[in-house]
């Protein structure tokens, strides 16, 4: 044998004793048996089914509370029904993943919260999310007397208030919430809430906004047999819109003026403590409920008043150049609070995103469970804790809730409204 071929058999025997040292090493050190560095054992993900795993309903340490008003015939129905469960019963445990360090810091909740609700622009979601929240903490709402305008329920509309047309609170408590349509007014919001109360909003990107209202408010106007130009009928016809300004207290057809909208926008850059952005939903709501230290549970949703009938559309840009005049006031504010979004975003702590991305994550499971799951059993939804939550559980009730239409809540919420200020009990 040549040296050559002497020092190659030399090299594959040596290599082979080598790679039966390690296997033999591996086999006496089963994987379950190994280290993880502390780092890794902080951040190391834990998976839990809902197909193979339930617990007991006492490891649940924040359970659902109950809706504390006169509700609807279904609504009873759901919750006795979880009354009579027993008490170990099973639940059904999120799909997701569980980080296990930091839960967060409890804070103080804030409860006085003003919502402007803007068209077309998500607020229906937010409106239900905040009805949630003040029926779970028994807070008073901003109600009217009257269900005239069962479609809308405004309350303070061309920026006027009567205190007489709204529903009262009892000697001695505040308002808390203000979640129906109104047209804002510094003036009219503090006279009904307390000092401390927080104000928000929501905008959606002008063009987007103007698609989705045109298929909502005005079908008559969109010629389809133009496809794909199918506004060319409103733009040659049209010299003004109503907007998402006249929401923010922009009068009717000054949607244009540029002036009147850069004066408007810098007092409500000092007026509105959060304006969220309908394209970065759930950015805003975890944005959010770090500002108002809210639960994690609190801005769970489904999407509530989509709308189904939108289709595929173009727009030159000449009609692009007409919407940028006609809806002046649309892009000075949304430019303006978009700015200022990311602004504050960046000062966000380092796992704003990973909450974000966790935030997705339940919501999928949530949905899934409030569409199909939880009509089969009373088994509740529970969801583990994370860095950012601990351990809730969503059930029946609550998804009937979190699906129930804009008219039928705020009856609901009259309703109980009435019920809380006659009653004699005390709050």
């Amino acid at each position: 044998m040549t040296p050559r071929w002497h020092r190659i058999g030399k090299y594959i025997l040596i290599t082979g004793i080598i790679n039966m040292t390690v296997a033999l090493v591996l086999l006496s050190n089963p994987a379950e048996e190994r280290v993880i560095p502390q780092k890794q054992q902080q951040r190391q993900r834990h998976y839990i089914t809902n197909r193979s795993t339930s617990i007991s309903r006492a490891e649940v340490t924040m359970p659902v509370p109950e809706v504390n008003n006169s509700g609807s015939k279904v609504m009873a129905e759901e919750q006795h029904k979880l009354k009579d469960t027993e008490h170990n019963e099973p639940v059904v445990k999120s799909e997701i993943a569980v980080y296990s360090e930091n839960i967060p810091t409890k804070c103080t909740k804030k409860l006085n919260i003003a919502f402007l609700k803007t068209h077309k622009s998500g607020s229906c979601t937010i409106s239900n999310i905040l009805q949630r929240f003040g029926l779970r903490n028994d807070l008073n709402f901003v109600l009217p007397k009257s269900e005239e305008f069962t479609d809308s329920f405004w309350i303070i509309r061309d920026s006027k208030l009567d205190q007489s047309s709204l529903i009262p609170v009892k000697p001695g408590q505040d308002y808390n919430l203000i979640t129906t349509h109104t047209t804002y007014n510094k003036t009219a919001y503090d006279r009904v809430m307390p000092p401390d109360y927080v104000t928000i909003s929501i905008l959606r990107e002008p063009e987007d906004n103007f698609v989705s209202s045109m298929f909502y408010f005005y079908p008559s106007q969109i010629n389809m047999t133009k496809y794909p130009y199918i506004f060319d009928d409103f733009f040659s016809k049209t010299q003004t819109l109503a907007g998402q300004g006249e929401d923010f207290g922009l009068p009717p057809y000054t949607q244009g003026e540029r002036d009147r909208a850069l004066k408007l926008v810098n007092n409500l850059d000092q007026e509105f403590d959060f304006v969220m952005l309908l394209e970065y939903f759930d950015e805003s709501l975890v944005y959010l409920r770090r500002q108002i230290c809210w639960d994690f549970r609190d801005i769970l949703y489904m999407v509530h008043n989509k709308n189904l009938k939108r289709q595929n559309y173009a727009l030159t840009s000449h009609n692009r150049q007409q919407l940028i005049q006609i809806l002046a006031a649309d892009y000075i504010f949304y430019e303006h609070f978009k700015r200022k979004f990311w602004r504050d975003l960046t000062k966000a702590d380092g796992d704003f995103f990973l909450e974000v991305h966790h935030l997705k994550i339940i919501l999928r499971s949530v949905k899934d469970f409030c569409e199909f799951s939880y009509l089969k059993s009373n088994v509740p939804l529970v969801v583990p804790a994370s860095d950012w939550n601990e351990p809730f559980s969503i059930n029946q009730s609550e998804c009937l809730l979190m699906k129930m239409a804009e008219p039928e809540m705020v009856k609901k919420l009259m309703h109980r409204a009435w019920a809380k200020y006659q009653s004699k009990k005390r709050y």
